[in-house]
């Protein structure tokens, strides 16, 4: 449940604010913004963007001025992208002198796994990741329109772009 994990959770000054990124242009660009403070995974902020190049989330980060650690990747950012002179996702991050890692690649099925092992430990702010987390509940399965039955694969739409994202955190939270 979520009782008493969704609060007022202030950014806690010079602790590293870690992002997790799911990476999208048509579809959504979904962002978490973490802390790490004693036991407790803070998730202090959320964004999502669609339509954007990387330089416009470059300066989202800058406008929120948290003091930065990892940017946390999946492995599409390593892919060469026509529309940056063949730079990745990655190299771009580097440039702009940001600390990369990169997330395992793992199955969906794993990854919701870790992400139910560690929920019991996060606590969101309610205001600025709001959107993070309706996305969060609205998050489901396909159904087979044959059978009528779930399938085994969440379904890809609006919502599992911060699903993926969070998927993310939890990939790192394990490692």
């Amino acid at each position: 449940t979520t009782e008493n994990r969704i609060l007022n959770v202030p950014v806690v000054p010079n602790v590293p604010v870690h992002t997790f990124w799911d990476l999208g242009y048509a579809d959504f660009t979904s962002v978490w913004f973490v802390q790490y403070v004693g036991l407790d995974t803070r998730i202090v902020d959320y964004y999502q963007g669609q339509f954007e190049a990387m330089e416009y989330y470059f300066k989202m980060l800058r406008e929120k001025d948290y003091y930065y650690g990892f940017y946390y990747l999946p492995h599409d950012a390593n892919h060469r992208n026509l529309s940056n002179g063949g730079n990745s996702i990655k190299q771009q991050f580097k440039t702009a002198g940001r600390k990369v890692k990169m997330i395992p690649i793992d199955t969906i099925a794993n990854g919701i796994f870790s992400v139910r092992r560690m929920f019991p430990s996060c606590v969101f702010d309610e205001k600025r990741c709001s959107e993070g987390l309706m996305a969060l509940r609205r998050y489901k399965y396909g159904i087979n329109t044959a059978t009528g039955q779930y399938t085994k694969e969440p379904l890809h739409d609006e919502y599992s772009h911060a699903a993926d994202a969070f998927r993310y955190v939890a990939s790192a939270h394990k490692a």
